[in-house]
C-alpha cells in the first residue's frame, strides 16, 4: 500500500479511499495484525477534517469491523454509531445503510437478536431508498438468517420507526398521498415503505395489513 501511495505521489491519506475497504477486508480474511497495522498509521495520517468527513467515518465502520473479529464488540457498536450519525449528516444513505447492516451482524454477535433485526430493517430501508438492490437483497437474506424461519417474529415489533409512522397513518384511512404529505415524504417512498412492510408481515392489502396489527 505504502509504495502504491509513493508511485502515485499521495500526500492525501482519504484520496485513496479504499484503504478503509482493505481494512475491512483484511479482518474478514483473518489478518488482524495487519488490519491493525494499517488502521494506525491511517489514524496517524489523517488530520481532523479528515476523520469528519465521509472518509472518516467509514475508517470507523472498518475498524468495528476488526474490534468485532477480536472480541471487543462493544467498542465496535460505539464506532458504528458514530459512523451512522456521520453518514446521515452527509446525506450519504447507501453508506448508512452499509453501516447499520454491519451493525446487524455485530448485534448477532452479540446475541442480540432484536437489535440485529432493527439495525438489518434501517439497512433495507436505506437500500430501497437508495435503488441499491443487490445491498438491498443482501440485507433481506441475512434478515431471514437472523429471523431462523421463526414465523412468531413477524409482526409489529419487526418495524422500524419510519414503517410504524406510515402504517399508522394508512390504517387510519389516508391515501398514499395524503400520508406523504402527513409525513414529509414522497409518495414513492410510502410506496416502497408499504411493499416492504407487506413482504414482512405477508399481507396484500390495507384490510390485511389492519387485521394483523389487531391480531398481533
Amino acid at each position: 500500500m505504502a509504495e502504491l501511495e509513493r508511485l502515485q505521489r499521495v500526500r492525501d491519506v482519504t484520496m485513496l479511499r479504499w484503504q478503509p475497504e482493505l481494512v475491512e477486508a483484511l479482518t474478514l480474511s483473518g489478518r488482524h495484525t495487519e488490519a491493525e497495522r494499517i488502521l494506525e498509521s491511517l489514524r496517524r495520517a489523517a488530520d481532523g477534517t479528515a476523520l469528519d468527513a465521509g472518509w472518516g467515518a467509514s475508517l470507523d465502520r472498518s475498524e468495528a469491523v476488526h474490534l468485532a473479529r477480536t472480541d471487543r464488540r462493544h467498542e465496535a457498536i460505539d464506532l458504528l454509531d458514530r459512523a451512522t450519525s456521520r453518514f446521515a449528516e452527509l446525506g450519504l444513505r447507501l453508506e448508512q445503510g452499509r453501516t447499520q447492516l454491519t451493525r446487524g451482524r455485530v448485534e448477532r454477535a452479540r446475541r442480540r437478536g432484536a437489535a440485529a433485526r432493527r439495525a438489518v430493517d434501517e439497512a433495507a430501508a436505506l437500500f430501497e431508498e437508495a435503488g441499491a438492490r443487490p445491498w438491498l437483497d443482501l440485507a433481506l437474506t441475512f434478515r431471514r438468517a437472523t429471523d431462523g424461519g421463526d414465523l412468531s417474529r413477524r409482526g409489529p415489533a419487526t418495524l422500524t420507526a419510519t414503517e410504524r409512522k406510515v402504517v399508522e397513518v394508512v390504517v387510519a384511512g389516508a391515501s398514499n398521498k395524503e400520508a406523504a404529505e402527513r409525513l414529509f415524504l414522497s409518495v414513492k417512498t410510502v410506496e416502497a415503505v408499504l411493499s416492504r412492510v407487506y413482504r414482512k408481515l405477508d399481507v396484500r392489502s390495507r384490510n390485511q395489513l389492519a387485521a394483523a396489527l389487531r391480531t398481533s
